[in-house]
């Protein structure tokens, strides 16, 4: 889901798009705003066709992954503020079968928060349903990325009840730091309360276009009713689960995670790596990885401006009437295999086109290659993935 301040950050400038939208500005429903409140909607419709192939090893491994056209999320959030000055602004927010949607079910309530904001929003308060502070790939929107689909879920959860706060650092503001805490049973059985912070700087700070961005994150969660798991899919949401733990007993997790990103003009290079330690000495207390690298470039020059607020890149807005066209290739690795438990582990490439045809519609097109190795053998899975992505 697009949060409301990526919607702002990415105004449509005064272009007439070769490929059918709304006009610059232009609202199907009309915000709200008075004196005292205000009410925007914003909302997401992603749609996904995938094609798989196979070798031997693989079906054996998991399956046959079966060809499937989908609606990958579905999205509708209302957000806005209370009050002349709008310091207390609120968000509520629901998916079906969303990239923070719960798996258990096809809709899901990703956001219910209030948030306080003081000091010229230097510091923020939330408190909620609300987005875990673990992880850029999890913590920013997913279609505002590079990248098609995440791959460090296995060790992070996107939402969850419970409060933050974040502080900006700075007349630059080139520094920001947030910790949270989390009710980490909700859906999962009785987990009780977890702990995440994340901490963000420009080392080098060129403006929007040209910046090094660096940051930190720590996660520690309990057991829910005594028992951890792991499991991810490879970067396809029409996959089952690859990697696996299964439930083994264990009394909880601390999760370290790094990340960084480089940013010169239309090129830009993302990294993350994320360690999770669990506390399980039945099974010998294993040491679960996770990382990826993409790299973009946007071949009419565009880039993704630096949001300092929170962090992060905001969303690609295209300058020229044909659009932006990009270029990405991501290399990931996820690897569930320690002391006696026996997740499996996989690699993965990916290569892929991204149009960004207007400020709202996204079409692209994905190849990618699992190497997985499970149960003793290494089995190669191919997929091709075609994204319709319109955003309000």
């Amino acid at each position: 889901m697009l949060p409301m301040r990526a919607l702002a950050a990415a105004a449509p400038p005064p272009v007439h798009y070769f490929f059918p939208d709304l006009a610059a500005g232009q609202r199907i429903i009309p915000d709200l705003d008075t004196r005292y409140f205000s009410a925007r909607l914003s909302g997401e419709l992603i749609l996904d066709t995938t094609h798989f192939g196979q070798d031997d090893a693989s079906i054996a491994q998991v399956g046959v992954q079966g060809d499937k056209a989908e609606v990958r999320s579905a999205s509708l959030q209302v957000s806005g503020g209370f009050w002349r000055d709008h310091r207390f602004s609120y968000t509520i927010a629901a998916d079906y079968k969303g990239f923070d949607a719960e798996p258990q079910s096809n809709w899901d309530i990703t956001d219910a928060a209030v948030t306080f904001t003081a000091g010229h929003a230097a510091t923020r308060f939330s408190i909620g349903r609300i987005k875990e502070t673990f992880s850029y790939e999890v913590i920013g929107s997913t279609g505002s990325m590079p990248q098609s689909e995440r791959v460090l879920n296995p060790f992070a959860s996107s939402r969850n009840n419970g409060a933050s706060i974040t502080q900006v650092f700075g007349a630059s503001r080139r520094t920001t730091a947030s910790i949270g805490i989390y009710d980490e049973s909700w859906g999962f059985g009785n987990g009780g309360f977890g702990l995440s912070a994340r901490a963000s700087h420009l080392i080098w700070d060129g403006g929007d276009r040209d910046f090094l961005h660096i940051g930190v994150s720590y996660r520690q969660l309990p057991a829910s009713d005594g028992q951890l798991r792991y499991r991810g899919r490879p970067a396809s949401n029409a996959a089952v689960d690859f990697v696996d733990t299964g439930a083994f007993a264990g009394k909880g997790a601390r999760h370290f995670g790094l990340e960084g990103l480089y940013s010169h003009g239309s090129m830009s290079v993302l990294g993350e790596y994320v360690m999770a330690r669990t506390s399980a000495p039945t099974v010998g207390d294993p040491v679960f990885h996770g990382l990826y690298v993409v790299g973009s470039w946007v071949l009419t020059g565009e880039a993704r401006p630096y949001d300092r607020e929170f962090g992060q890149t905001g969303r690609l807005v295209p300058l020229g009437r044909y659009g932006a066209p990009e270029l990405v290739a991501r290399y990931a690795a996820v690897d569930l295999d320690d002391a006696l438990v026996r997740g499996g582990h996989y690699e993965r490439i990916d290569l892929g086109l991204n149009w960004w045809a207007t400020t709202r519609w996204k079409l692209g097109g994905v190849w990618g290659r699992t190497w997985l190795v499970r149960n003793g053998t290494k089995g190669r899975t191919d997929s091709g993935l075609l994204r319709l992505q319109w955003i309000y």
